[in-house]
């Protein structure tokens, strides 16, 4: 706020010349002097004394022919309540009668051609007192502060400052000296100028605060009031980092009743006429609602998630080996949906949204085994067979198959009489074979192979997870050629399964006659598959580990057959042997090759007749042809 006073003092000096100094006398020209009042700035002058108001300064004296200096002061007396004081300037505010022009000079009153110009440069009061005629501070006037130093008196467009003071008072007082050099060189007469005084009021500096309320409970961080004291109408704070934050809310800015901020931004304060600038920022909040996340046959990266009302959060979600994501279901007022959508194996990012509902719940995500989903052998995986629940050891009439996905969702865990079953395509020949989920955990054809080899590199799986050639020779009788292909396809029944393979067949020639107690490292399986060995560990992908589980012995125990092994869900059949060049005991017999040799001749098999089990035989030859059960690798 700038405040501001003026007062004008006339001046005059007046007298006449002749040849005698003592010609010269003095007369009195008066010119009124106003005073103002302004926003609290007064400004009076008063005569030397300090005794009285004055409105002009007149100066007498006789000039002398060698100079004569007069001098005469007054004071300029400053009031105001401006807490920041205030400045004093002085001008000439004359105007030359004749041309109208604003002149530093005393103009003569009757012939305005005769003038009493102001100094050129400051002088000292010696120098100006003593000047003889026609040098340079000769017929010259001037004002001093101090009566030490006089200067030129500052013409109307050039306000100089000739005093200060910077808090509220009463009545400073500056002094101001008017000092003249004349002599006889000047017509006689009454000459005039005047001087204008402004008191201008200090500007003040407005004091600037920003208010934080938090808006609610519970909020941390929020910050401190901010101060600022600046000489401006207005002040800009930086709103500080980073944002408060409160539990169970999202912070969405500061609101000061009009416009919204952010940590970051700026916000204008603006002063009034009290000199106090003030605003208030209110945190705003967004209340969130949690979404649980509820996993079925799947894994999400959060357990749960919030969001405001029409806000949205993402969570990555992935199905379970063996599993595909089948379907996300969100909470009543809210959406769901997946990037890749669903029937997909790899994670995948949930995206859920709240539609202007004021509640949570529950988002259900939910895999599916991938059992019913592939369709050929090859497609089978350990992790597709460990995503059923393994069945308990029921059989017969006991065994509840399920054959597909929807009518699965009534099993809720292992050991109940469910047996997952699927009929899967081996690609190599398009052959269908049963595949069922059996008790021991593992997944197994319930069908023997019927694999026809060729003479010419025929593509079987030797080493179970990726497909190479192996080649077969012919042999009439196969009687101990290690490479003959040994399948009966051509007298196959309605009481049979499968085709016969010597061992070395069903190994895919990775079993050789040096081997006497290792498992050949392949097999004819489709990819995906092996052989079974033919250990008593209860554990292993063995006969031994089969008939453990259903009929309580591993090793060569009598068993039934009839009704366990025979019957849902083994379904093994007596297919009979191949041996001595002709088919044998079909119906009565069957000898499944395990991938385990016995000896140099003899490979282990699982022995099958109408009465008993033998899950660790091993008498026949490894050229003679036997049948092959596979199981998931």
């Amino acid at each position: 706020m700038i405040l501001v006073g003026a007062s004008c003092l006339g001046l005059s000096f007046c007298g006449s010349l002749s040849s005698s100094p003592n010609a010269f006398s003095i007369s009195e020209s008066h010119t009124d002097i106003n005073v103002n009042l302004v926003n609290g700035v007064a400004i009076r002058i008063l005569n030397s004394a300090a005794t009285a108001e004055i409105t002009e300064l007149d100066l007498s004296t006789t000039a002398a022919p060698t100079g004569t200096f007069v001098t005469d002061n007054f004071k300029v007396e400053v009031s105001t309540a401006n807490k920041t004081g205030y400045k004093l300037y002085m001008n000439s505010s004359y105007q030359n009668p004749s041309t109208s022009t604003y002149t530093t000079d005393l103009v003569n009153q009757t012939n305005t051609s005769y003038t009493i110009p102001t100094v050129a440069a400051a002088v000292s009061k010696t120098d100006l007192s003593t000047a003889a005629p026609g040098t340079t501070n000769a017929n010259k006037w001037a004002y001093s502060l101090d009566d030490a130093t006089y200067s030129p008196v500052p013409a109307n467009s050039v306000q100089t400052q000739i005093g200060s003071h910077d808090t509220p008072t009463a009545g400073t007082k500056t002094p101001v000296y008017i000092g003249m050099n004349v002599n006889v060189e000047k017509p006689s007469g009454a000459y005039k100028n005047q001087l204008t005084f402004s008191a201008v009021g200090n500007p003040i500096p407005t004091d600037y605060t920003l208010y934080f309320e938090p808006g609610g409970t519970g909020v941390s961080g929020l910050p401190e009031t901010m101060t600022a004291s600046e000489v401006s109408a207005s002040h800009a704070f930086t709103i500080p980092s980073p944002a408060p934050t409160r539990s169970g809310y999202n912070f969405t800015g500061y609101s000061d009743g009009a416009s919204t901020y952010q940590p970051g931004d700026t916000i204008t304060v603006n002063g009034d006429i009290d000199y106090t600038g003030t605003a208030t920022l209110t945190a705003q909040w967004d209340q969130l609602y949690t979404v649980t996340i509820s996993n079925t046959k799947t894994t999400s990266s959060a357990a749960s998630v919030t969001m405001p009302k029409n806000g949205s959060a993402t969570v990555n979600v992935t199905p379970n080996a063996g599993f595909y994501l089948a379907s996300a279901t969100c909470p009543q007022g809210y959406t769901c949906s997946v990037n890749s959508g669903t029937s997909v194996t790899t994670q995948q990012t949930l995206t859920i949204t709240n539609n202007n509902t004021a509640s949570g719940g529950t988002a259900n995500v939910k895999g599916v085994t991938r059992f019913w989903a592939i369709s050929t052998m090859q497609e089978m995986t350990t992790d597709i067979c460990n995503s059923l629940y393994t069945p308990s050891n029921v059989t017969g009439s006991s065994v509840n198959p399920i054959t597909n996905a929807t009518a699965y969702e009534v099993v809720t865990g292992d050991n109940q009489p469910y047996v997952a079953q699927h009929t899967l395509r081996d690609v190599r020949d398009n052959n269908n074979y049963t595949v069922k989920k059996l008790a021991d955990g593992n997944c197994w054809m319930t069908s023997n192979l019927k694999y026809s080899l060729s003479a010419n590199s025929t593509r079987v799986g030797v080493n179970h997870s990726t497909n190479q050639t192996f080649e077969f020779n012919t042999g009439s009788a196969c009687s101990g050629n290690e490479n003959c292909i040994m399948n009966g396809n051509t007298v196959m029944t309605e009481h049979y399964d499968g085709y016969y393979y010597s061992w070395y067949a069903a190994t895919a020639g990775t079993g050789t006659s040096s081997m006497t107690s290792s498992d050949a490292t392949g097999s004819i399986c489709p990819q995906g598959w092996r052989l079974p060995a033919n250990y008593t560990s209860s554990t292993a992908k063995s006969y031994g580990a089969l008939t453990q589980t259903y009929l309580g012995f591993s090793g060569n125990t009598h068993g039934n057959f009839t009704v366990t092994m025979g019957g849902s869900p083994l379904g093994f059949a007596l297919p009979g042997i191949y041996m001595n060049g002709s088919f044998s005991r079909g119906g009565t017999h069957s000898y499944y090759w395990s991938s385990t040799a016995n000896a140099t001749t003899t490979s282990y098999e699982m022995c099958l007749n109408v009465e008993d089990t033998y899950p660790q035989c091993g008498t026949h030859p490894k050229y003679e042809g036997g049948s092959v059960r596979c199981v998931n690798i």
